[in-house]
């Protein structure tokens, strides 16, 4: 009868094993799927026909843990605003009806609309919005802004300003498909030895005897440190492969996208350069920028305003592009697929970057942490309890003996 339960916790520890990982497939099949379902749902639409993408803003997840408008909603109301500037609409009551569906859960876009509704300027209106901005809203109105003119706005450029930030959330979906399955890994490691010693102390009244006893609660705690640990290490190992992809105001793409918008609006490149600041304030005000559109403004050259990026390695290769528009007398609207072209292709580099490190990411600690977790937390005492139920009994000793 012992070997008969030594074999029986064998058995359920090895199905265990080999149905538990199939169990947590299921499961995160039925949540991505889940998830399709609600990305695929149409948000309701108003008697314009324009989406509610405020009444939608729960289904999207750029909102979560960014505060402010989402990137879908800002791309939606950007092609909403073009359309109207493109059946003459005033740029200013475009701007305007597009800040008040922003506004529902943004201060940014509700200031912007305040400034509007008291007769301000759209360059006005854009740094009001500006001083209250999430960082995706920060990369929007900087574009916005880049593209502004007083009370003139370009619906062309408001159409780059849509694809710029569709570009954006798609890149942050994709490095979130490559971390999903990484966060997969995680949570069948971290749970696969409770499921296993749970199964054990079911089946064995052995385990269920050592269980308050130091052989089962020190391996058991030892392993349940390593397993804290390594979730630790891996969750903060993904959040550093996606912050790779989150573009500081002197990142190449935000450069790029700032001159294309202007370009997109017919600006020449010097007016585009001097306009590189437009739309960040305060503590957000990059050097680079600020110190591109500075040198301008007091007349120095453009060989020499742009001698910031030239000397950076992720941004001299721009820096040669806007010398070889200036140079070579390129029209804006090529300028602008030029820069739009070059700001994509930095961020797809940054996004297979970040996909890349996943792996290494995971070797360290699922072979350092969790591995031996589940041999500590879940293995031992295992073969603890199966060693001593067959453990020989010791002899009885005789009567009168």
């Amino acid at each position: 009868m012992s070997a008969a339960r030594f074999c029986g916790v064998a058995l359920t520890a090895l199905l265990t094993g080999a149905l538990a990982p199939r169990v947590f497939r299921l499961c995160d099949r039925r949540l991505v799927r889940a998830r399709m379902r609600a990305s695929a749902q149409l948000p309701p639409r108003r008697s314009d026909g324009t989406q509610d993408l405020a009444r939608s803003a729960r289904h999207d997840p750029g909102t979560e843990g960014r505060g402010g408008a989402s990137l879908v909603q800002m791309s939606a109301q950007c092609r909403a605003a073009a359309r109207r500037l493109a059946s003459g609409s005033p740029a200013a009551a475009a701007l305007e009806e597009m800040s008040v569906a922003l506004s529902g859960g943004s201060t940014a876009w509700g200031a912007c609309a305040s400034a509007l509704a008291g007769h301000g300027t759209l360059t006005d209106a854009l740094r009001a919005a500006a001083v209250h901005a999430a960082d995706d809203e920060t990369m929007c109105l900087e574009m916005i802004s880049a593209a502004t003119v007083d009370r003139w706005l370009s619906g062309a450029s408001l159409e780059h300003v849509a694809g710029v930030l569709d570009d954006i959330d798609g890149a942050r979906h994709e490095i979130g498909v490559a971390t999903s399955q990484a966060t997969h890994t995680v949570r069948l490691l971290t749970w696969l030895p409770a499921v296993v010693l749970v199964a054990g102390l079911a089946v064995s009244d052995t385990m269920r005897a050592m269980l308050p006893t130091a052989t089962t609660l020190v391996p058991l705690g030892i392993g349940t440190v390593l397993n804290l640990a390594g979730r630790v290490v891996v969750a903060r190992g993904i959040s550093r492969c996606k912050r790779l992809i989150e573009e500081t105001p002197d990142s190449p793409a935000r450069i790029a996208e700032g001159l294309a918008a202007s370009f997109s609006a017919g600006l020449s490149v010097i007016e585009a350069c001097e306009r590189l600041d437009s739309g960040v304030v305060g503590e957000r005000r990059s050097g680079v920028r600020r110190d591109i559109s500075g040198a301008l403004r007091t007349g120095s050259p453009l060989a020499v305003a742009i001698t910031p990026l030239a000397q950076r390695p992720d941004t001299a290769d721009l820096a040669e592009l806007i010398g070889a528009i200036a140079r070579d007398g390129v029209s804006a609207v090529e300028a602008s697929a030029h820069l739009a072209r070059h700001g994509r292709a930095a961020r797809r580099t940054r996004v297979r970057a970040a996909a890349a490190r996943l792996p290494v990411t995971l070797a360290v600690p699922v072979v350092v942490l969790f591995l031996p977790a589940f041999v500590i937390g879940a293995v031992v005492p295992v073969v603890a309890a199966g060693s001593a139920t067959l453990a020989p009994a010791s002899p009885s000793p005789l009567p009168g003996g």
